[in-house]
């Protein structure tokens, strides 16, 4: 049997955590790169990558949103005043 079947079909991530993952580790690195090209130390690379990573994960998760949609909403607004 191939290894790869055995993973779990759902997947470990949701999409949204996807991407604030891809999207965070992706600022840490041109953080850390950019940290190294100034500075030609890599322990100060890498705690500014990690420190941009961790920040903007943060930030990520309050930006991006995903609501799920409601089939019993009417799209009336408020539905405290039903009658």
């Amino acid at each position: 049997m191939d290894p790869l079947s055995r993973l779990v079909p759902g997947g470990l991530l949701t999409a949204r955590s996807t991407v604030i993952v891809t999207v965070a580790g992706v600022i840490g690195a041109g953080a850390g790169i950019l940290t190294y090209l100034a500075c030609h130390s890599v322990p100060q690379a890498l705690l500014a990558a990690g420190t941009a990573t961790g920040s903007s994960t943060g930030i990520l998760r309050q930006l991006i949103r995903i609501e799920a949609e409601n089939p019993t909403d009417t799209g009336t607004g408020d539905e405290r005043h039903k009658s």
